[in-house]
């Protein structure tokens, strides 16, 4: 047998059909049930023991101390779905310290406490530590002295998963690698071995939509800064369901933009914001700050505060006029057309625009706002009167906030339109969602079908048995 905190019976492992890096997966329906408990490697002797032990000095001190009372402990919320938690342990008298437990009572309290959404959409999960693939959410667990838990140790990325297709696999794993580099993690394994388990992790959940995230960690080891504590480096991978789309700004039928706000917590320094690191403390605080001042996003500026950087999960994107020759965006880089060497004027003719975003210098170059551009070089959108090339350069807060039209784009939301920026509706039609970033959307999304060389099929027949365990 093998353990990922859950039993991993020899009939639970699927029989690898490619000459690829083959992992044992556990197949686990009754969560809370003794045959998805990981056996202890102690039997629970050496718990029980140490309970014991501790009783007998508990009760030794405290008959010395007759006098004294205990001191009721404060009771604790602890957090769940619903705000607080319920079950047995609610009831608990004040002052009653929990118990120590078995591995195998550990496990039973982890699956009784597995919360809703990871039910339904934590499909699969891989860890290296362990070497195998579990479909328990329960299960899906690291160790707690990974460097990456309690140091922030870790980078990761995401490939967006589209009928039983990853789109751009290989581009993300490419900058997992480039974020491993600069943070110092040796690779736990190489490139094409990464692939393999990502693949297979997408196939032993069977989703055909959602997303696979995956991590490089220092490792665990110990609680200190030093990593050469750790034993060494881990790979970890897992599949989630795609949420369903609550977000009116976000859904396709119905797309209104969203709110954004000049973000007041500061910006990454350049060496991390450009690392896809587990360190997202920042980026949650710049999604907290926004929502309590009214808007579903902040933008972060650059460190000179003069220029537009990123958002908190995603690039900006803005789209100007050509002949626009306004602070950082001049018409410089613009190519004449045809019609302007005859000498024809922009005014006899219907606005030409052009699509500009910051350089990833001061933010994280993402891998679809890089499709984007190249979208938009393919000639894409000249039938909404956009018009290539592309501009990668900095973009000043003033042009950003004048331009045409305005949007985020990230492997998540997509491309979604900018219609109002601290508290002020933007964009040409002010507050209105523009033609462009709707034919951006529909672009990107296009992209996940017809984009053949960038689709990687996820080859669920190595798991067909699945239904049968």
């Amino acid at each position: 047998d093998r353990e990922c905190g859950a039993r991993v019976s020899p009939s639970a492992c699927m029989r690898p059909t490619l000459a690829t890096h083959a992992v044992p997966v556990a197949f686990l329906v009754p969560r809370a049930s003794a045959s998805t408990s990981p056996p202890s490697r102690s039997g629970g002797r050496i718990f029980n023991s140490a309970r014991r032990s501790s009783r007998r000095v508990f009760l030794n001190r405290t008959a010395s101390r007759k006098d004294h009372q205990r001191r009721p402990m404060r009771p604790i919320a602890m957090a769940t779905s619903s705000g607080i938690a319920s079950g047995a342990h609610d009831q608990r008298a004040l002052g009653d310290a929990p118990p120590i437990v078995s591995a195998e009572e550990f496990h039973k309290r982890a699956a009784a406490n597995v919360h809703a959404r990871a039910k339904d959409a934590h499909a699969a999960f891989y860890s290296s530590w362990t070497d195998c693939i579990t479909t328990d959410p329960a299960a899906m667990v690291l160790p707690m002295d990974d460097h990456m838990a309690h140091r922030g140790h870790g980078v990761f990325d995401t490939a967006h998963l589209h009928n039983g297709h990853l789109h751009m696999l290989d581009r993300h794993i490419e900058r997992f690698f480039k974020s491993m580099a600069a943070a110092n993690i040796p690779p736990p394994l190489d490139e094409a071995t990464a692939k393999s388990l990502i693949l297979r992790v997408a196939a032993a959940g069977g989703l055909r939509e959602g997303q696979l995230r995956f991590y490089a960690s220092a490792g665990p080891g110990g609680f200190a800064l030093d990593q050469a504590e750790c034993v060494r480096s881990q790979f970890y991978c897992v599949a989630v369901k795609k949420r369903t789309n609550t977000n009116d700004a976000t859904d396709s039928s119905k797309p209104r933009g969203v709110a954004v706000v000049t973000s007041s917590v500061p910006v990454k320094p350049p060496y991390f914001a450009t690392v896809k690191s587990t360190n997202y403390l920042p980026n949650a605080l710049v999604v907290a700050d926004a929502k309590r001042r009214g808007a579903q996003y902040g933008i972060w500026l650059t460190s000179d505060g003069k220029h537009v950087a990123e958002g908190p999960s995603m690039n900006v994107g803005f789209v100007v006029r050509a002949a626009e020759e306004a602070d950082d965006v001049s018409s410089d880089v613009f190519e004449k057309t045809e019609d302007e060497k005859r000498g024809q004027t922009r005014a006899e003719k219907k606005p030409r625009l052009r699509f500009v975003t910051p350089p990833w210098d001061e933010a994280l170059a993402g891998c679809t706002v890089a499709r984007a551009v190249e979208l938009v070089n393919e000639g894409l959108f000249e039938h909404v009167g956009l018009y290539g090339p592309a501009v990668v350069q900095p973009v000043s807060v003033d042009v950003a906030k004048n331009a045409v039209e305005l949007m985020l784009i990230g492997s998540v939301i997509n491309c979604v339109p900018i219609v109002s920026w601290d508290g002020k509706e933007v964009g040409e039609v002010k507050g209105a969602v523009g033609a462009v970033a709707l034919a951006m959307r529909d672009a990107i999304e296009a992209d996940f079908d017809v984009n053949k060389k960038e689709l990687t099929r996820v080859p669920y027949e190595l798991f067909e048995t699945r239904k049968e365990q």
